[in-house]
């Protein structure tokens, strides 16, 4: 459902291998394409009629409030010139980021860009060419395009966490959803349904990561419009809980695996019989792999992604929206060394949490373009060490302007609201751009071309083959409806339509725990225990039920959960009994974790119901249990769907 407030705004094996190195190919492919894509040249003939870059005057002004930021470096040989045989020089960008800023911006918004300390850091050509790592096919967004220069009013869906909320930025008023949305109104004005004077729009959900988008689409697909789709997960999805792919319907391996467990191949341990020597160390290896939960939290966010991506190609709102991926952030306290990150812990993970990689590798095997902050940033924060990073030590490593604590307003990965300028600037940056190459790029627009893009065919849009998913997976959740009936506990403004189907309460509320009283959810909240909830449910086509609530690392419960035929509760005496925290064990919800953040999780039940069968659906919470971080015990139920 839509946010509320939010609507509008003016403005080890074979297998395990090949995956590890198709992503390192992935990463490595981005920055090819980086570097080819925002060249100082193109392909293709020019006219000799070729028209000045759209957005550049024919003497670009160059006064003090336009230059205040920087001057910057140039763009690739300064400002360069594309031309084909015999044509006039056609201008490029200009040289500095004055310049650019001065031709592109709308003047009554250049203040909010221009002054010194309009910024985080100075700004340049050359970073803002560095944002788009993969350029993607360009056809979804040039209609995008047309649609702002022929006066439509467009709605731009801004999918993404609290990042995308401005959450310790300045909140949604100075986050940069709104800042883009406020460009758009300047610089592309457009026409009301009744020919007066309209608004382009922003709308978001409340959901929080690509998994939960992907299992509650609904949320997208109820929406009557949707002209663009930002993508906003690199933070959130490395936050995917569970211990394996929850949705998946088949064994997805070492990196994947449903089983609950790691394993290791058979012939590992007939060389270790062989050879005495080795025996301890894999036994001691055995012993480690096999106490440790199964599927790495890169593959579950590969896996979600790409249901969701395959999604969302799919969708016409009317007709097709542009897509695009947007890197916002990282994850900062991962860099760091105590108090807040383990070095150790950090040097063991693929990518330090940040799943920039894995969107670069997605997105260019869907040829989904890509804009970046965190790719130039972190490189730019990391470079001098860790304590530069931070500037924990300015009189030895001196001050780095482009430090992560100089980025952040906290600990993990939310930028200042200076920095959501830059996040702004990167998206008005790219889609300028691409308006450009949309006037004098002649290698588009042949329908035969193999690299067309084939999703956006009015009466077959083809998808390439799933990468991860399953053709079972793909047909269940992609190619057929999936949304199945849902009960939303996350809307403001929904609580009539699921009270009706409460049959039972004791002791659960619905509210919004968080500090901008915006996230809803049911919830109890008793170190005692013993409160329970029913739900008179009924079975879909799939027979598949599932609940979705909140996961944390502190002051959060476990709850049992099962389906019988009455409203009353018949497991009193279990309800008040401590379970341990096993968040896969059959009629347990688990809201326990380890990682540092608050996510929601989806869980599918072991039970089944029949098409047409209806059942009631209990949980209640169980106590306290003396193990855990926090002395709270609190579980948030998010909503539950059947399909």
């Amino acid at each position: 459902m839509l946010a509320k407030g939010t609507s509008h705004h003016r403005g080890v094996g074979r297998g395990a291998v090949t995956h590890l190195l198709a992503l390192l190919v992935g990463f490595a492919l981005g920055s090819v394409v980086s570097n080819l894509g925002l060249g100082g040249s193109t392909g293709g003939r020019r006219s000799t009629s070729s028209p000045a870059h759209p957005d550049v005057p024919a003497a670009g002004r160059k006064d003090g409030a336009a230059n205040a930021t920087g001057s910057g470096t140039t763009a690739g040989g300064g400002g360069g010139r594309i031309a084909g045989a015999g044509a006039a020089p056609v201008p490029f960008f200009p040289g500095t980021y004055g310049e650019w800023l001065d031709s592109v911006m709308p003047p009554q918004l250049l203040p909010e860009y221009a002054p010194p300390g309009a910024l985080p850091f100075n700004l340049t050509m050359s970073i803002l060419r560095r944002t788009r790592p993969v350029v993607g096919n360009t056809e979804r967004v040039r209609g995008f395009l047309r649609k702002l220069r022929g006066g439509e009013c467009t709605v731009s869906l801004m999918l993404g966490g609290s990042v995308t909320a401005g959450h310790n930025g300045g909140g949604p008023e100075k986050a940069y959803p709104k800042l883009f949305t406020d460009y758009l109104n300047a610089k592309f004005p457009c026409a009301g349904d009744g020919g007066g004077a309209g608004e382009h729009v922003y709308k978001t959900t409340n959901a929080w990561n690509s998994m939960s988008h992907a299992t509650s689409f609904s949320a997208i697909s109820n929406l009557d419009r949707v002209d663009l789709v930002i993508v906003e997960f690199n933070v959130n999805d490395s936050f995917t809980p569970g211990k394996n792919v929850p949705h998946a319907l088949e064994d997805k391996g070492l990196w994947g695996g449903t089983l609950g467990e790691w394993t290791v191949p058979g012939s590992l341990f007939v060389i270790s019989k062989v050879h005495g020597a080795l025996l301890f160390p894999f036994n001691k290896l055995r012993h480690s792999l096999k106490s440790r939960p199964c599927a790495s939290v890169e593959y579950r966010s590969l896996w979600y992604s790409e249901m969701l991506l395959r999604k969302l190609l799919l969708i016409r709102k009317p007709d097709y929206p542009a897509i695009v991926t947007f890197n916002a952030d990282y994850i900062g306290r991962i860099w760091a060394g105590n108090p807040w990150s383990d070095p150790k812990k950090a040097r063991q993970s693929l990518f330090r949490s940040n799943h920039e990689p894995l969107k670069f590798w997605l997105s260019y095997l869907y040829d989904v373009p890509v804009f970046s902050v965190s790719l130039f940033h972190l490189a730019l924060a990391s470079k001098l060490g860790t304590d530069a990073q931070f500037n924990f030590n300015e009189t030895r490593d001196g001050h780095n302007p482009y430090g992560t604590n100089v980025w952040h307003a906290d600990a993990c990965c939310h930028p200042k609201k200076e920095g959501h300028r830059v996040l702004a600037l990167v998206l008005i940056y790219n889609f300028a751009d691409e308006l450009w190459r949309m006037d004098h790029d002649g290698s588009v627009g042949h329908e035969d071309r193999m690299e067309g893009d084939f999703t956006i065919d009015p009466l077959r849009p083809r998808l390439r083959d799933p990468v991860y998913m399953s053709p079972d997976e793909d047909g269940l959740y992609v190619r057929d409806s999936s949304d199945g009936v849902t009960i939303d506990l996350t809307d403001p403004n929904g609580e009539d339509a699921w009270r009706s189907k409460v049959v039972a309460n004791e002791g659960w509320t619905w509210f919004a725990d968080n500090k901008d009283k915006d996230k809803y959810g049911l919830i109890a909240d008793d170190r005692a225990g013993g409160q329970h909830v029913a739900f008179r449910v009924t079975g879909q086509e799939h027979g598949v039920v599932e609940a979705t609530f909140i996961v944390s690392y502190e002051n959060f419960g476990i709850v049992l959960v099962w389906l019988d035929d009455k409203e009353e509760n018949t497991r009193k005496d279990m309800c008040l009994t401590p379970l341990k925290e096993v968040s896969w064990s059959s009629g347990q919800l688990s809201g326990i974790w380890g990682e540092r953040a608050s996510v929601p999780q989806a869980e599918l039940l072991g039970d089944r119901l029949r098409m047409g069968e209806s059942r009631v659906l209990h949980m209640c919470l169980t106590p306290h249990e003396g193990k855990r971080n926090g002395e709270g015990n609190k579980f948030k139920l998010l909503g539950i769907r059947m399909y």
